[in-house]
Formats: C-alpha cells, sequence, structure tokens
C-alpha cells in the first residue's frame, strides 16, 4: 500500500485506506488537522488511532503515499497497549466500533462517501467482534449487568446491516478478510461469519460463543485419551526456567536415552524440532517446543504422534522438558496454558518440575537470550526491558500457579545456582525428577550465556539491520571469527551484570515480597541477605562500549553476510499444457471490471453530455 508513491484523490480514489489502523504511519499536515477540527477523542483512553485515522481518511481530499520511510516509531517501555482485558478495556473497545460506524454512517447520509464504505465497516466491526476481542465470550458468561448492557449495544450497533456473499467477496475487503482461513480462533466460514453476524444482532451472545469456541478447538485439538494397560503414566514436565541448564539437560536424557528406557523412563523423540535447523551458537537444542508450538494451530497431528510413542513404549514414567512451556513473555500465555495443561493431563499423572535462578542474574540472562537471539525486542536497553518486565519475572506464583492450578499439584523446584556451584546439576535434575538410578554425566554442548560486549553487538544488529535472518547470520559469523581466532565466543559465567547494583537490588526485593515464601515451601530456599550483601561487595563497573578489536570483528562479519537480493523472474508463456489447463479453469468463470474513479467520472459526464 505504501510502497508506490503517488498522490491520490481521497479515500475514494484509495478505498484501501479505510483499513489503515494505526495513526503513527502517517504524517498529517497541521493546517488540515485544524480546518477539519481533528484531534484524538478524549473518551478514548486506549484504540484511539483508528477512530482518529477514520475520520482523517474520509475527510482528506488528498492522501500522499512518499513510497520510503520518513519516520520511525520506537515502542515505549512500559506501554499502556499491553494492559489486560477487563470492564473499561471492553468499555473502551466497544465505544470504538460504536464511533467508528457512527462517522462512516454520517458521511455516507451526507452525499460525501458511497454506502459501500459503510459496508465494509460493517465487516470489519463484525471482524474485530470475532477475531480480535473477546468481549461477546465475556458477555455470554458474565451476569454484570454492565455486560448485559454491552450485549444490548452490541446488538444496536449492527441493526439495520447485512452480511452477504457480496460484502464478504469485496474487492477492498478481501486482502484483509480471514474468512475461511486458519486462524488462532480456528478456520470461520462465510457460513460462520453470516450466522454470527445474526446471533450478534439478535443478542444470542451465548449461541455465538459456542460456535467460536467449536471453531477454535477443531485448530487447537486435545489428543484423546491415552489407553493405559499397566496403571496411570507418570509424566514429569520440566518447564525450565530459562537459562537455568536446560539445554545441557535436555542434551543429556538425549545421550541417556537407550539407558533410560531400560529404567522405564521414556524421553519422547516426537516433539523435538529435527537437527538441522538454524541456530546462532551450537548445542541449541529447544526440547519439546513442538508441542507447544502445535497448540498454537501449526501442527494438529504432533499429539497423535506423541500418544503412539508412549503407546509403543513399556515406560512407566514420561519426561517432557522445554523451557518455552513456561512462556515467561507470552502477552497469550494465560490463553495458551490452559491448551498445554488439558493436553499433557491427557498422558497421565503430571509432576511439574523447574530449575530456578537468583533473580537478578536470571532477568539479566534472559535478556541476553532474547537479544542475542536476534529478536527485534532485543533492540532495547536492559532498563528498558526491566520497565516492561521486572514485576513479571521477579514474581514466580504468578510465573507457575496456573500450571499447579492446572495439574492440581505443587511445582518442585530446585537450586541452579547451588547445582552449579557444586557441579552437580545433572543429579540433582535426576533426583528432582525421581529418576531411579545414578546415571553418570555425559559430556555434552555448552549453551553458554552471551556477555556483555556480544549482547551489545546483537542490540546495535537488532536495532539497524532490518531482516532477522541477516541479524542472525551476522552473529553466527562473529561467533565463527572468534573460534577462528581461537578465542572464546561467549564466556560460561556472566561477567559482570548488565544491570547495576541499584536495579539488581530492587529486583531482590521484588522478589523477596512476591516469592520468597512461596519458592521456599517448594523447595528453593532463598538466601536474600546473602544475594544483598554479595551485591554491594561486588567490584562492578558499568560497561563503557565496544572495543576496537569487537568492532573490527562485526565490520568483517557484515562484509561475510551479504544481503540476498532476489532478481525478478522474467514471465514466460504458458505451455500448450498450462495453457490448455488454464483455459478449462477459467471457463464459466465471470469477471467484474472496476474502472478507476478518474474514468468513471469521465464516463458519467460523456453519458450526461450525450443525453443532452
Amino acid at each position: 500500500m505504501f510502497s508506490k508513491q503517488r498522490v491520490v484523490s481521497g479515500l475514494t480514489e484509495f478505498q484501501q485506506a479505510q483499513f489503515i489502523v494505526s495513526s503513527w504511519s502517517s504524517l498529517y499536515r497541521a493546517s488540515f488537522l485544524k480546518e477539519k477540527s481533528l484531534h484524538f477523542d478524549v473518551e478514548q483512553r486506549k484504540f484511539e488511532d483508528r477512530l482518529f485515522v477514520l475520520e482523517s481518511v474520509t475527510q482528506a481530499e488528498k492522501i500522499a503515499f512518499l513510497g520510503e520511510a520518513t519516520r520511525v516509531w520506537r515502542r515505549r517501555a512500559g506501554s499502556i497497549s499491553v494492559s489486560p482485558n477487563n470492564q473499561d478495556i471492553h468499555l473502551l473497545q466497544l465505544q470504538l466500533l460504536e464511533k467508528c460506524l457512527k462517522v462512516v454512517r454520517q458521511r455516507c447520509s451526507d452525499g460525501k462517501l458511497p454506502w459501500r464504505i459503510l459496508r465494509r465497516e460493517t465487516f470489519n466491526s463484525v471482524s474485530r467482534l470475532i477475531w480480535d476481542l473477546d468481549l461477546v465470550a465475556t458477555i455470554a458468561t458474565s451476569e454484570a449487568d454492565e455486560y448485559v448492557r454491552f450485549g444490548k449495544r452490541v446488538s444496536a450497533l449492527l441493526r439495520g446491516t447485512t452480511m452477504d456473499d457480496a460484502m464478504i467477496d469485496d474487492i477492498v475487503v478481501r486482502p484483509i478478510s480471514r474468512v475461511d482461513r486458519k486462524t488462532a480462533k480456528g478456520v470461520i466460514t462465510r457460513s460462520d461469519i453470516k450466522t454470527l453476524h445474526k446471533m450478534f444482532k439478535g443478542g444470542q451472545f451465548k449461541a455465538a460463543a459456542e460456535l467460536m469456541s467449536e471453531r477454535k478447538n477443531i485448530s487447537h485439538s486435545v489428543p484423546a485419551k491415552i489407553d493405559v494397560t499397566h496403571g496411570k503414566k507418570k509424566v514429569i514436565v520440566h518447564l525450565g526456567m530459562h537459562k537455568t541448564g536446560t539445554t545441557f539437560l535436555q542434551h543429556q536424557m538425549q545421550l541417556h536415552r537407550e539407558a533410560l528406557n531400560a529404567l522405564g523412563v521414556l524421553f519422547p523423540q516426537t516433539g523435538i524440532p529435527q537437527e538441522g535447523g538454524f541456530h546462532v551458537r551450537a548445542g541449541a537444542l529447544p526440547g519439546h517446543q513442538l508441542l507447544l508450538s502445535s497448540l498454537r494451530g501449526q501442527n494438529n497431528d504432533i499429539w497423535a504422534d506423541l500418544k503412539d510413542e508412549i503407546r509403543r513404549s513399556d515406560a512407566h514414567t514420561i519426561v517432557l522438558s522445554c523451557e518455552n512451556f513456561l512462556m515467561p513473555g507470552d502477552p497469550d500465555r494465560l490463553k495458551v496454558i490452559p491448551l498445554l495443561v488439558g493436553a499433557l493431563n491427557e498422558l497421565g499423572e503430571v509432576h511439574p518440575i523447574a530449575m530456578v535462578r537468583r533473580p537478578d542474574s536470571f532477568f539479566d540472562a534472559f535478556y541476553r537470550e532474547i537479544s542475542f537471539a536476534g529478536r527485534r525486542q532485543g533492540a532495547r536497553r536492559i532498563s528498558e526491558f526491566m520497565v516492561d518486565y521486572k514485576d513479571h519475572l521477579t514474581d514466580l506464583p504468578a510465573l507457575f500457579s496456573p500450571f499447579e492450578q492446572g495439574f492440581d499439584r505443587r511445582v518442585q523446584l530446585e537450586d541452579f545456582d547451588d547445582a552449579r556451584a557444586q557441579g552437580d546439576l545433572w543429579d540433582r535434575f535426576q533426583a528432582l525428577c525421581g529418576l531411579p538410578g545414578a546415571l553418570p554425566e555425559l559430556d555434552v554442548p555448552r549453551y553458554a550465556t552471551p556477555d556483555r560486549e556480544m549482547t551489545e553487538v546483537s542490540r546495535l544488529l537488532n536495532t539497524l539491520v532490518k531482516d532477522r535472518e541477516s541479524r542472525r547470520m551476522i552473529l553466527r559469523s562473529m561467533i565463527e571469527i572468534q573460534n577462528a581466532a581461537g578465542s572464546e565466543t561467549v564466556s560460561q559465567d556472566i561477567d559482570y551484570s548488565l544491570l547495576d547494583k541499584a536495579q539488581r537490588q530492587d529486583l531482590i526485593s521484588h522478589f523477596s515480597l512476591t516469592s520468597a515464601a512461596w519458592a521456599s515451601e517448594r523447595g528453593y530456599q532463598v538466601a536474600v541477605d546473602a544475594m544483598r550483601t554479595a551485591i554491594d561487595t561486588e567490584n562492578w563497573s558499568p560497561f563503557l562500549g565496544l572495543s576496537p578489536d569487537t568492532l573490527d570483528m562485526l565490520h568483517n562479519a557484515v562484509l561475510q553476510c551479504p544481503s540476498q537480493v532476489r532478481k525478478p523472474q522474467k514471465a514466460r508463456r504458458p505451455k500448450a499444457s498450462e495453457a490448455g489447463q488454464l483455459q478449462r479453469n477459467t471457463q464459466g468463470r465471470r469477471r467484474k471490471l472496476r474502472p478507476r474513479p478518474w474514468l468513471r467520472r469521465l464516463m458519467t459526464r460523456m453519458s450526461q453530455t450525450g443525453r443532452s
């Protein structure tokens, strides 16, 4: 939409502009805003962008597409856009739908816009209720008087509107439509959206919520319960946490598979990504990550495959391990965890376990991992990361309680810091799992934490390089250059914290208030005073910048990873067989030609001239 430079005569000439959502993707002439009295609605504390943009594009006489980026938008730490839904949020969402439809209806009534613009806005409102908001489900289940009123307002919102095939197939609507597509809410067919539209108008919100839930469950199906012939299976679920030796422990389980099988313990291969994927560092192993991914609609057969693998095994104990099961940074974790818990409960009697480390070093290491993975989130400074995640990552009850409630069992914790210091991480993990016998520790890859310099390099790349794969290739090239020079790629231990002493003490304080007593009851004895003393007496110094050697390595790594520019392919004539097939496939189809607005106006004038 934005990549071609041009100027159009408002919304009637470029109708897709109706669906621009964010005000920050555009620039506005101050004189235009003043002339049209356009401003953010003061009642819309959130979701104000769409209303402002809609009011702007429906009144604009000209819209210019500049063809290149002219401005950079940066996500503010602690943004209110990430706050959870509640009654106030639902009111703001409902008000937004009402006000947007009112704006378009008024402009169409005044003859300034064609009525098809209103039909498209109606389709957009129904789509938001189905795919983007949880308002309908809340109206269906809540007994609060306010939600009863919300239901009546939704019905009034859609009164007098229709939903038909012409609307669904509209040339402007089609590119943004999710009808008949696989989404996180399942596959909503054109028949479904027509039915849901009628239900919304008629106030049948319970029936609508049931239909939407049914469609969602088709895509996120939970496997049938496994037939157990020798008693109920014991399922050990290792929830991480991140940067607590999870990769090391998974490698141990992989290499000890035959010995574990002989002891009646299965470490399934189903759900573990196959080797050969792209990793920035050697030794990467995400564990049973595909089991989690499947619950987001990517592969619904994998739980059935896991069921078959367990059935073929004589094991009485199943061990599953994935640090991402905990989903500490996922805004949708409370929606996904019930799906994961339900699927795991069908495997047998679930026992959740986790390794835990002191909160300041965990927070620091987790930030480094996100940054070094080449993710856009890693462009933030750790101080910004702290604003968004300090409270969440230091609150162990909030992280683990959804699993305890789902499994009806307390999570058992082990002290990672002490185990690493004593050199018996693998032995303690075996004891935590209740594994029979003491299997020896094997020589496996160490997935170490990046040092401060490499973390700063990755943050720089995350900010400046647009393509994620390019960022990761450059980081991997830097590691290869370091290895070729005979130096360590990353330090085995964190050299100095990226956090200053005050920030670390703040994390300890939050952890002490929210988690210390809770963790102690589950096996993790927290020495808060010792942590504070260690921080006070530490010889810490701030990070002062990249060294010349590191900058030189970065320069060479970038040179080794040139951008891959795809050459445009020349169009070719179809072969005779293809031409025949094309002719057969297009027989009976009707094509509609939609002339540009300037051509329609010219044709109208010519027609009027001819009549006169």
